[in-house]
């Protein structure tokens, strides 16, 4: 299964929920370049991505995971066998990547209060470029063995030096 390129925001409002993007079996998933953005407003909402196939090897890969609300963890992995890079988790009540197992890779991912995108209240989640500048830009590792675009479809990773943490890489030029 392979879950890419999706902006899922504003989902669960007045109720109770589990997580946005739920993966519980099979393996070789991939969730990469998706932006979760506004959910849970009113709703005990879990976690945004909550993965739980044991199964064997999963990926979850440079998504945006921003200003989501009563969510107790922005990724949570319950099995062990996940690579979890280059994630931007912002903004969220709670921005950390919880392990209830051990047996993962979880690396270069970016939790932070304040991630600089441009417009959120518009959702424009690119990364901003001009001062103060994103720590998130020029700060993943690069995984072009495994995918090369962005979320948008038309920026190719890199597109002006290392990658960019999250599902937007800056273009050249400056855009996020």
């Amino acid at each position: 299964n392979t879950i890419h390129h999706n902006n899922i925001g504003g989902s669960g409002s007045g109720s109770v929920g589990t997580a946005n993007t739920f993966i519980t079996s099979g393996a070789g998933n991939y969730i990469y370049n998706n932006l979760f953005y506004a959910n849970g407003d009113g709703t005990y909402l879990d976690s945004v991505i909550e993965l739980r196939a044991s199964d064997g090897a999963n990926f979850v890969y440079n998504n945006t995971i921003a200003d989501n609300f009563n969510n107790v963890v922005c990724i949570r992995l319950g099995a062990s066998g996940y690579t979890v890079q280059n994630n931007l988790c912002a903004g969220n009540s709670n921005n950390t990547v919880r392990q209830d197992a051990g047996g993962n890779t979880v690396t270069t991912n970016l939790s932070i209060g304040n991630a600089r995108f441009v417009d959120p209240p518009n959702a424009n989640y690119r990364l901003q470029t001009s001062s103060p500048r994103s720590s998130a830009l020029d700060a993943a590792t690069n995984l072009s063995g495994v995918f090369t675009g962005d979320i948008t479809g038309t920026v190719t990773r890199p597109a002006t030096g290392p990658w960019d943490q999250g599902a937007y890489e800056m273009e050249a030029g400056g855009s996020g």
